[in-house]
């Protein structure tokens, strides 16, 4: 039996067994389900020519930039002679701090880039923590050394290895001691720890004797292509 029908059932059948045939127009569904699937096709389209324009911009503007990096650092060790008046190694320094800034803004244009396009190549294995971070400190302490910054580690020996993407938890840990290092005075410390949580998860803690950030500050860094 039927019980009761909406605006546009049909209800078939008088006698003995009934049953309920319904009808609607699909019509306008149809086309909200097209237009979707060209707004899709038209915001990957879009995301593709952002990244081969980004592609582009990173290949012509790293050889120049590349230059002036190489160059400046040949001058600031004078290594063709003297340069004279120091403020020229005041302003070789600036130039050299402007054109490794532009290097490192262009290489993460072209990550988000390949985030955004899904071409982002990612490999995850079963990474050994604690290796991973000695080849950080290994890699970052000539500029800690040269900066008169000790680093200090604290690995936890037991540490399980964790399932990731090696090159890229290379390239945090490298980042994270690279900012504790710039931002923090000569005779300072930074200190590497690897640990493990309550939930049983791995994690790495890198604390430094610098300027410290604020809420505000960190929020702000945390956004695209953002530098305090």
């Amino acid at each position: 039996n039927v019980v009761g029908s909406k605006k546009g059932d049909k209800i078939v059948g008088d006698n003995g067994d009934k049953f309920c045939a319904v009808f609607r127009d699909l019509t306008q569904w149809k086309g909200a389900e097209e237009e979707l699937r060209t707004a899709g096709r038209t915001a990957g389209e879009a995301v593709a020519a952002k990244s081969d324009i980004l592609g582009r911009l990173n290949h012509e503007l790293r050889a120049p930039l590349n230059t002036i990096v190489g160059f400046a650092e040949l001058m600031m060790r004078e290594r063709l002679g003297p340069l004279g008046d120091e403020r020229y190694r005041t302003y070789l320094g600036d130039m050299h701090a402007s054109a490794t800034q532009l290097l490192a803004l262009l290489n993460d244009l072209l990550d988000l880039s390949k985030i955004e396009s899904g071409r982002l190549a990612l490999t995850f294995t079963q990474v050994d923590l604690n290796e991973i971070v000695q080849q950080g400190v290994a890699a970052m302490q000539p500029q800690a050394n040269s900066e008169r910054i000790i680093i200090r580690t604290a690995l936890l020996p037991s540490l399980r290895r964790v399932v990731a993407d090696a090159a890229s938890l290379r390239q945090i840990v490298l980042n994270l001691l690279s900012n504790s290092i710039k931002f923090t005075g000569a005779g300072g410390q930074v200190i590497v720890s690897t640990a493990a949580t309550e939930a049983g998860e791995a994690a790495i803690r890198i604390r430094d004797t610098g300027v410290g950030m604020s809420e505000q500050q960190i929020a702000a860094a945390l956004e695209p292509f953002r530098r305090l």
